[in-house]
């Protein structure tokens, strides 16, 4: 019968208008006798159900049953965080608040083709982080002087974030990502480049550190490399994007934990959970895959590029206990909500409803600016990755 259909079966042009070529896909079921026996196909079937990988290309063998016998397409299963689950992770602080726990900011830049997107993230021990301000530059990046992009991106560079201690803090450090307009990049990197702000190139070899040596970029004219010039520092992106999922994973809140404050829109949450880490074995090794499972992911790019300029920083050899005594000294949460709440007995005792006099606050400390790079010009400030350098 199926011989029969195919030999009687007529061809008809559905779209009588359309000039363009036209592409098919059919099952391989409905081969010709002697072309692929159903035999043939329920053993593929049965030996892709077992699991195993293709040797040549590295993918799954339900995979490539699911391409080459059904003619279907086939969804690549992957470690990807649940989107519901990264916003339960939102707590009562506001954007452009820094936690009692977050003691040093560091900024992350990406660019595209109509705007700069800019993330600041406040890190504390054991690589505990806070989301403290997402940022959206509109505007041509190609264009330069007063009212550009750049100029945006360099007064938020200079700005203060009230820290939960009383204090203000400043960004230690910035890395932007020189992906596109790689000019543009280098030429505000080489502007900036005394106060921390840093060119990067993603690497997405699996194995990279998250951040590795330097290269020069900057060439004078008889072609030698400039060494006070603009240097290029390649960020290895699957490591990083690895440890950052697995840190989404968390549940108690501590070292390696990520917090999100109040206010970030739902599109930033879709645009943290934008790929998904995919095994594969090639040839007996394994190889790891980011796939895109929707078109923007920005947010994820800043994390990788905050998280790099912190490592940049000597995140790892950081004095903590120096950097509290610095910023928080008494530990105060100034964020924190109070209990407004007086109790019953209280207010009997006090005359029935005669409210208690105010209490005078005690006099803040004065803000002062903090962070590795804007605190006093001493040893004992600046961490030792810094230091060493």
């Amino acid at each position: 019968m199926c011989w029969k259909a195919l030999v009687r079966g007529e061809v008809r042009r559905f779209l009588p208008n359309w000039t363009k070529p036209l592409s098919w896909h059919v099952s391989a079921l409905y081969s010709p006798l002697g072309w692929f026996s159903w035999l043939k196909a329920v053993r593929q079937y049965l030996d892709a159900q077992q699991g195993g990988y293709d040797e040549e290309s590295g993918e799954s063998l339900m995979q490539v049953f699911e391409n080459t016998v059904k003619g279907e397409s086939y969804e690549i299963v992957g470690e990807q965080p649940k989107i519901n689950l990264i916003k339960q992770r939102v707590e009562d602080y506001q954007l452009g608040q820094v936690p009692a726990g977050g003691l040093l900011l560091m900024a992350g830049v990406d660019v595209q083709g109509d705007r700069l997107e800019v993330e600041v993230d406040a890190f504390g021990r054991g690589e505990e982080c806070w989301t403290i301000d997402h940022q959206v530059i509109h505007g041509d990046p190609t264009r330069k002087g007063p009212g550009s992009v750049w100029e945006a991106l360099a007064n938020l560079r200079a700005q203060s974030y009230q820290h939960a201690g009383g204090q203000t803090l400043r960004i230690t450090a910035m890395a932007v990502d020189s992906g596109y307009l790689t000019q543009e990049v280098y030429d505000f990197c080489r502007a900036w480049s005394h106060r921390h702000v840093f060119a990067t190139k993603g690497d997405g070899a699996t194995g990279k550190p998250v951040i590795s040596r330097p290269v020069l970029v900057d060439i004078n004219y008889k072609g030698v490399r400039i060494k006070q010039g603009v240097q290029l520092w390649h960020v290895g992106t699957d490591t990083a994007k690895e440890r950052f999922y697995k840190r989404l994973e968390l549940s108690e809140q501590g070292p390696g934990y990520h917090h999100f404050p109040r206010g970030l829109p739902d599109e930033y949450f879709e645009q943290l959970a934008a790929e998904k880490l995919v095994r594969r074995k090639v040839r007996g090794m394994e190889k790891h895959e980011w796939v895109k499972t929707r078109e923007r992911n920005e947010a994820l790019d800043l994390k990788i590029l905050c998280y790099a300029a912190a490592i940049y920083s000597g995140l790892q050899r950081t004095n903590w206990d120096m950097l509290e005594s610095m910023i928080n000294p008494t530990q105060q949460d100034m964020f924190a909500r109070k209990n407004t709440t007086v109790p019953a007995a209280t207010i009997a005792a006090q005359g029935g409803g005669v409210s208690p006099p105010p209490q005078v606050p005690a006099k803040p400390q004065q803000p002062a600016p903090s962070g590795l790079f804007n605190a006093p010009k001493t040893r004992r400030v600046r961490s030792a990755g810094i230091g060493s350098r």
